[in-house]
């Protein structure tokens, strides 16, 4: 049986104030640098999947809410440590 990220993450859903959110993306470009990292607090074991930086803020800056301000904050962390984020081509 697949059990679905929700319940993978142990998530709960609520009708405020949320600061997860599960998305089904629209064209496959979001999946390019993407990276499979272990999920350590999950009892079994498993990974998740981890959209590239550059991708993040994308998604923060065309989002509702206080999504564009975190983008903008990711966006100025990523220009200090450039080196541990971008990959070599």
């Amino acid at each position: 049986m697949t059990r679905s990220a929700a319940e993978t993450l142990e998530l709960l859903p609520t009708e405020a104030g949320t600061n997860v959110w599960l998305l089904e993306p629209f064209d496959e470009v979001v999946f390019d640098r993407t990276e499979s990292r272990p999920f350590v607090l999950s009892p079994e074991e498993t990974s998740v999947v981890v959209a590239a930086p550059s991708q993040v803020v994308a998604d923060l800056l065309t989002s509702p809410g206080r999504a564009p301000q975190e983008g903008e904050a990711l966006l100025e962390k990523m220009k200090g440590t450039e080196d541990a984020w971008r990959r070599k081509v």
